[in-house]
């Protein structure tokens, strides 16, 4: 296959049933579009959401998108899933791979899950029962997949701390960023322009954000700051947010747009002093890179995989603290000697997230299960 002698006759499905708008489309888009850059031209795409499957056919012309139980109880679809792979002959009359995104499926294709979600494999106090299922079917796929892959070093470990033991033919696969971010990078940026991308989860912890924004409203009245904040399922899952933002007084100081293309976002961060994140729990922080491509400082909590997502070229403030965060903001904000130098270092660091160096290693990968 590292002569491209099979890809022409070889089918990939993509099964991403509990993806959504957002983070799980992002990983979708770039998954399918590195396949079809090394010449899959044969691809299906199963999910189960009405909304994101409309999505896909216009971002994914290519592809074929399938509804998979997209009105049926998640634990129904999965269920469902498990049947529906095991007995449906998808090879034929071509090979296929089967690539799950999270979860295992029993078929007689050759599998490949694609770890995500750091979630399945992490430790909660109280342990749901949709929770136990889904940390259950990870680890099955973790056992038994044909090839488990990984989108973070970080991941990696805590699956492997999970599962006790190292996941079956595991291997981290870094998928990148959507190249649509290289080509609008700025030299210039809006004064007290910031960007929040992130959703309504818990571990986003975004009222930290707001309070990094109550610090810097209250000691630099001089520079107008505005959080845009951008991404959750849709525009109305942000009421909450907003109600709260009102009552401190923040209203004029946050404008919220919901889910948006990445073309749209990726010139507000052009335009930006800054990207960012509240987020304790990620399995790897795209967002980081889609703000170092567009010369954006990014800046994160040092918790989970986001070290390691920014590297050096990312500045990394300590969790659930609003002042460490609006202190950071305030430097990116008003030291250019500071800034440029994190610019510089963004650009150098997602030159590893290239998509020749990403589409390599996936072949690579794909290759050691044929």
């Amino acid at each position: 296959m590292s002569d491209h002698s099979n890809i022409d006759s070889t089918r990939i499905v993509i099964f991403a049933a509990s993806a959504k708008s957002g983070g799980g489309k992002t990983v979708l888009i770039v998954l399918a579009n590195r396949l079809h850059t090394l010449g899959f031209n044969d691809i299906k795409i199963y999910v189960g959401d009405t909304r994101l499957a409309s999505q896909l056919s216009d971002d994914l012309p290519f592809a074929q998108i399938i509804e998979f139980g997209c009105h049926l109880p998640s634990f129904v679809r999965t269920a469902w899933s498990k049947l529906y792979f095991s007995v449906v002959p998808l090879s034929v009359p071509k090979q296929t791979i089967v690539v799950s995104i999270n979860f295992w499926l029993p078929t007689r294709c050759k599998l490949v899950v694609y770890h995500v979600n750091l979630l399945n494999f992490h430790r909660t106090p109280v342990i749901k029962t949709g929770k136990w299922l889904r940390t259950l079917d990870a680890k099955l796929a973790c056992r038994f997949a044909d090839l488990n892959m990984f989108e973070s070093n970080f991941l990696f470990e805590v699956a492997t701390s999970a599962v006790r033991k190292k996941p079956k033919n595991g291997v981290v696969q870094y998928l990148g960023y959507n190249s649509i971010f290289n080509s609008v990078s700025s030299h210039s940026f809006e004064s007290g322009k910031l960007i929040l991308v992130s959703s309504n989860q818990p571990h986003k912890n975004n009222l930290v954000c707001m309070d990094a924004l109550e610090i810097l409203v209250s000691e630099h009245p001089e520079v107008r700051w505005v959080l845009h904040v951008f991404g959750g399922q849709s525009i109305g899952s942000w009421d909450e947010f907003c109600n709260i933002a009102e009552q401190r007084g923040l209203s004029n100081c946050i404008r919220v747009y919901g889910p948006q293309a990445p073309s749209i976002i990726a010139r507000e961060m052009s335009e930006a002093a800054a990207v960012i994140s509240s987020s304790t729990v990620e399995s790897f922080c795209l967002v980081a890179l889609e703000a170092m491509a567009c010369g954006c400082p990014a800046i994160v909590t040092n918790k989970s995989s986001m070290p390691e997502s920014v590297g050096d070229a990312g500045v990394v403030v300590p969790p659930h603290d609003g002042e460490s965060l609006a202190r950071a903001t305030i430097k990116v904000q008003f030291d250019l000697n500071h800034r440029k130098e994190i610019v510089q270092k963004g650009y150098k660091h997602v030159a590893n997230f290239s998509e020749s160096r990403l589409t390599s290693s996936l072949i690579e990968n794909l290759q050691s299960i044929l």
